[in-house]
Order: C-alpha cells, then structure tokens, then sequence
C-alpha cells in the first residue's frame, strides 16, 4: 500500500474513533429526544440550530475554510494563521450579539426572541468548536481530534441524560448539553496543543491575511449554498405546514445521520489527503477513492431504505413515526451530498474556491425554488425531494467542472445505474403499504445494486476471504 493511501486510511481510522461515537450515540439518543421533547419543542431547537449554522459562515467569512487550508501549507507560519483566524472569530461573535439584540428590539423574528442569550452562547460555542478542530487538523494533529470528539460525546450524552431525564429542563437541557460539549472539546484542544503559544492579536501578516479572506470569502457562497440545500427546507416547511411538522421532518434527517457518520469521517480524512497528493499528479489515487466511496455510500444507503420503517419504529417516539417517510428521499440526497464533498476535497486542494461557489450557488437557487414548489404541493416530502434534486445538480455541476483535471466519467453508467435503483427503493417505500410486497421489493433492489456493482463486490469478497484472522 503506497504512502498516500496509508495516510488517508490512517487518518479515517482516527476521525472514526472521534466521529463514530458522536454520532452513533447521539443517533441512539434519538427515542430519548422524541419522548421528553414536543414536536414543538424539537422543532424549535431545529430553527435555532439552522439559524446558527447560517450565521456562521456569514459573519465569520467563513475563515475557518482558510485556516484549516493555510495550516496545512507548510510555507505559511502556523501562529499567524491562527491569530488571523482568532480575531475574525471573535468579531463574528460580536456580531452575532448586536443582531440578536437588534431582533430583540424590534421583534423582527418572534421565534429567536425566546432564547435570545442561549442563542448567542450557542453560537460561540459552535466557532470556538470549529476554530479549533479546524486549526489542530491543519497542523495535523489528527489524534487530538478524536480525542477531542469523544469528549464532545461524552459531555453531550452524560448531560442530555441528567439534564431532560432528572432535571426535567426540557428545551433547555436540550441547549445546554449541546453548549458544554462543544465548550468542552474545544477547551480541551486549547490545552493540549498549548494554543496561546500561537496567538497574537496585535501582529497581522496583512498579505496572508488577504490570501486567507481571498480564499475563504468564496466559500461564503459554497457554504451559504450548502445551508440553503441542507438547511432551508426547515424554514419553508415552517412556512408551508408548522413548527410540528418541521419538528417531525428534523426528526427524519436522524436516520441519514447514520449515511452522515461515514460521509463526515471521509470527507475530513479525504481533505487532508487531498491537499498533500494533488501535487503528485496522481490522479488513479482520486479514482480508485471516488469509485470504493461511491460503492460505499450506495450500498450503506441501500441497506438503510431497506430497514427504514425498522429504524423508525425503534428509535421514534408515537408523535414521530410518520417521519419514516420523508428519510429514504434524505437518505439518496445524503449519498450525492457525500460525493460533492469528495469533489470539495479537489477543489480545495486546487484552491478553486471561486468555481466551487458557483456551482453550490446554481444548486441552491434550484433547491429554493423547487423546495417552495413542492411542499407547497406535496407537504413535508416535498422538501426532501427538492433536496434530492439540487444535491443532483450540483454533483454533475462538479463532475463535469472537475472531468478536464480529473475524469470520473468513467464511472457514470454503472454509478447512474445504481442511483436509479435507490430511487426506485425510495418510491417503494412511500407508496407501498403491504409490508410483504415492500421488504420483497426492496430487497430484490439490494440484489439488484450487488448485480450491477458485482466487480467491486467480488473485489471486496475476494480481499476479505483472503485476509487471514
């Protein structure tokens, strides 16, 4: 096994450890959620959590894009970097306080007048959380971070447990859980790489610091885009059908969590490496990982649709169930997310930010319009669908922007092939009511996947029947 692949395995193995047990067991707090919480509540906590997330890139300038690429350079200083990056993070929270205060006056959003100093704290610890994730994997210090993520879990859990079971906070206890985590694993990578050895906010290498926003000031944009295709539909399904609704679609989305676990470890491991072999011109290395993830994501996805009503009935309390039916259409816009996140490891290594944010624009544009369009007409799915759709887009944006560096098309008729089958697993499930005629529909799909996949099937059959135990 060459050098690149060993540092990207490595590095998978390490956020697996960090990230499959947040995940995982925040995942399997789900009943606890949908049990104590109202769908109100849920959904409440849902628009707080999507309104930080827009904020973040937009008054940060999204720097933290910036400070996790120039840490990786190994010709820019590591201590001017993260001083950049600290100050501009710091103004963001500022920012953050006089917008809220401003809404609080003038009740512009009645809904983020509840908690409005939560909020605030709320979003601080999410750029603390980033600033410093970002900043100790670009000095690859990838161990730190998995350490860092079981703390998060650890805090999260142990609060969510105490805080809703015993305290009975409710909503609250739902704030504040997700508060001291991300605090806590923050503080953590503060301690452990010494980070006050690399501040100093009275000295500013002004050209880096120009290269930092030239770079990150597109991803505004990408990233903007990816809020509105992640994000949005919350806001239009408030519009269009309630806050309960909402909080029973934001429920949905838990079960492609499962699909997210893997998308967020490559996606993490796969940036790094990405920006460490595009030198290298080798380009069978950006191949051979597109096509194993891309079989990856498609067959966990397949096998997910196929125990949806399972999964739901398991980890959904009465109020929630009826979220079964908007998850396999999550599910499938999960996969081509997870693939135009293959794609954004290229573009960042290239330092293509501009072209990256204009194709996650085009795709935002056309999930707006399509997510107003179809809840309008179709309820909650609508959203999910819609969803689907620009995730779609944007990923044969980038494949055909990326094909004159790198050419993936080699792939596309067996890979279209298999999407179209999950799409058909997708439709199945919403319509078919027998569960007889549905688990033997979805499972002659599965078949069918292995099928047309059957050359990476025999390749990981072969590779596993050899290796010895």
């Amino acid at each position: 096994m060459n050098t690149d692949y060993k540092y990207l395995f490595k590095n998978i193995g390490l956020l697996t450890i960090s990230n499959f047990t947040s995940k995982i067991l925040t995942f399997l707090l789900v009943p606890l959620y949908t049990n104590v919480l109202t769908t109100e509540e849920y959904g409440t906590y849902d628009f707080y959590v999507v309104t930080a997330l827009l904020l973040v890139p937009l008054l940060s300038i999204d720097i933290v894009d910036s400070i996790l690429r120039f840490s990786l350079d190994k010709n820019n200083n590591a201590k001017e970097v993260f001083s950049i990056g600290v100050r501009i993070e710091l103004l963001a929270i500022v920012f953050c306080a006089i917008l809220v205060t401003v809404n609080y006056q003038f009740g512009i959003i009645d809904i983020l007048n509840e908690y409005p100093v939560i909020f605030v704290i709320y979003y601080a610890s999410i750029i603390f959380s980033d600033l410093m994730m970002q900043f100790t994997r670009g000095i690859d210090k990838v161990k730190e971070t998995a350490v860092a993520g079981i703390i998060n879990s650890v805090v999260n859990i142990s609060l969510n447990i105490y805080l809703l079971l015993f305290m009975h906070l409710g909503l609250y206890g739902f704030f504040y859980a997700s508060i001291f985590s991300m605090f806590a694993s923050a503080i953590y990578l503060f301690v452990r790489i010494r980070a006050w050895k690399y501040i100093n906010l009275t000295y500013t290498n002004k050209q880096l610091r120009c290269d930092m926003v030239n770079y990150s000031a597109p991803l505004i944009f990408s990233n903007l885009s990816g809020w509105v295709n992640n994000l949005s539909s919350r806001y239009i399904v408030i519009w269009f059908c309630g806050t309960a609704v909402n909080g029973v679609f934001s429920a949905a989305t838990k079960i492609p969590a499962i699909l997210l676990v893997f998308q967020t470890i490559f996606s993490q491991a796969w940036t790094l490496s990405a920006v460490k072999t595009i030198d290298n011109q080798n380009k069978e290395f950006f191949k051979s990982v597109y096509c194993n993830y891309s079989f990856g994501l498609i067959l966990v996805c397949s096998l997910i649709i196929v125990f949806n009503k399972c999964i739901s009935s398991i980890i959904f309390g009465p109020d929630f169930y009826e979220a079964w039916q908007y998850a396999p259409f999550l599910l499938i816009s999960v996969v081509f997310s997870s693939l135009t996140g293959f794609f954004v490891g290229v573009y960042s290594a290239l330092k293509r930010s501009k072209e990256l944010a204009k194709t996650m624009t085009a795709g935002a544009v056309i999930n707006v319009i399509l997510c107003i369009l179809l809840t309008k007409g179709l309820g909650a799915v609508g959203a999910a669908i819609a969803s689907l759709l620009a995730y779609i887009s944007i990923w044969l944006f980038q494949l055909f922007k990326l094909s004159s560096s790198i050419d993936f098309r080699c792939f596309l008729p067996k890979d279209t092939l298999s999407y179209a089958i999950l799409l058909v697993q997708a439709v199945v499930m919403y319509f078919i009511c027998n569960d007889l005629i549905l688990y033997s529909l979805e499972l002659l799909c599965f078949i069918l996947l292995m099928l047309v996949n059957r050359e990476q099937v025999k390749k990981y059959y072969l590779k596993f029947s050899s290796t010895k135990i």
